[in-house]
């Protein structure tokens, strides 16, 4: 099954979604649902075979939820160090160039960096994600993800 092809979000769950006291607008709610959305199509085609997720975005989608502080960042790693790391941001970018749900994903490219947009029915949020693929030998951040596997 596609990811988003059943989901039923409405402007009422993603009101819910922003605390009323944390000040952040409908766009951050709106950037925070399409990251799951987009993590979860990238599960899907198979990415976490090929690198780590990892950083404050990770912590907080694995472990701290709507609690944690909002980040745009996509930071991934891979152990192979002798890859090419601008080839492999290009593939990430590849795998998250779709529309899942109510989002379009649009991946570009300027000077060695990648940004996802995001638009969708729900408004277009101001801010794009940000794409990092970094190259580690720290080989525990992939039993990190693997540890919140189904």
């Amino acid at each position: 099954m596609t990811v988003g092809a059943t989901a039923n979000l409405t402007l009422g769950h993603i009101k819910r979604h922003v605390p009323p006291s944390s000040g952040l607008d409908e766009g951050i709610a709106v950037l925070d649902i399409a990251q799951d959305f987009l993590l979860a199509h990238l599960h899907q085609v198979g990415l976490f075979e090929l690198v780590s997720f990892k950083g404050g975005t990770a912590l907080r989608k694995l472990f701290a939820g709507s609690a944690g502080r909002f980040s745009t960042d996509l930071d991934f790693s891979s152990a192979d160090i002798h890859g090419d790391r601008t080839e492999l941001a290009a593939l990430v970018a590849q795998m998250a160039n779709v529309s899942l749900g109510p989002f379009t994903f649009k991946p570009a490219e300027n000077r060695g960096r990648w940004r996802i947009g995001v638009t969708s029915g729900f408004g277009n949020p101001a801010v794009s994600l940000k794409l990092d693929v970094r190259y580690s030998q720290m080989l525990w951040m992939g039993f990190m993800v693997r540890l919140r596997r189904p």
